[in-house]
């Protein structure tokens, strides 16, 4: 009996789990027109009910809202626990630190990206750009050289490497580099959110 018993408390909580880990949509839907820190009492309630990315992804984005940098990046930290594949927590990261003038975790964060989705040209760009704004003119053009490589019409790298008079012999315009050039996990970024528009500190995740 006592067996018998247990298999039903563990099927029960299995079933609540189940329920409670798809039923994320009222707390999105109540959460999406606040925001700041009002936005985020809702999301930390729905995260006792479901331990949801969505959640914790709008959670970490209303706290940047709120100029809670810190605390942002906390929460990004315990989402990259529980789904440690989802970049979009390392974008938030990233305009956290830089929220922050935390420019060496910034880069850490922006570095940490490029060893997941080595194709990232966009993150590249940023890269190059930052090192060139802060005078590291050896990497900012090594930077700028591996977009190139990979896409010789790169605005943001172009501009980069305007810089430096000696850019225009180095380019290999035979383009054999660019096919051993990684490739990018995705060909287009997954709909739910675009990663380019959380460094810029948008796109709130909405209900489904």
């Amino acid at each position: 009996m006592g067996s018998r018993i247990s298999s039903i408390l563990i099927c029960a909580a299995m079933a609540l789990t189940a329920c409670s880990s798809m039923d994320v949509d009222p707390y999105l839907r109540k959460g999406y027109p606040l925001s700041g820190l009002e936005a985020a009492a809702v999301y930390e309630e729905g995260l006792k009910h479901s331990d949801s990315e969505k959640l914790y992804y709008n959670l970490a984005y209303s706290y940047l809202e709120a100029g809670d940098y810190m605390k942002a990046i906390e929460t990004a930290d315990k989402a990259l626990l529980e789904y440690p594949e989802m970049l979009r927590f390392l974008y938030l990261k990233a305009y956290a630190y830089r929220a922050e003038n935390m420019m060496a975790s910034f880069e850490r964060t922006l570095l940490s990206i490029l060893e997941k989705d080595p194709g990232n040209n966009d993150i590249r760009g940023i890269l190059a750009q930052y090192y060139q704004d802060i005078g590291m003119d050896n990497k900012a053009k090594s930077t700028a050289m591996e977009i190139i490589r990979r896409d010789p019409d790169d605005p943001e790298a172009l501009s980069v490497m305007a810089e430096y008079s000696e850019f225009y012999d180095s380019i290999d315009s035979d383009g054999d580099d660019a096919e051993k050039m990684e490739k990018r996990p995705w060909s287009i970024p997954p709909s739910m959110y675009d990663p380019l528009r959380i460094l810029k500190g948008e796109g709130l995740i909405s209900w489904t």
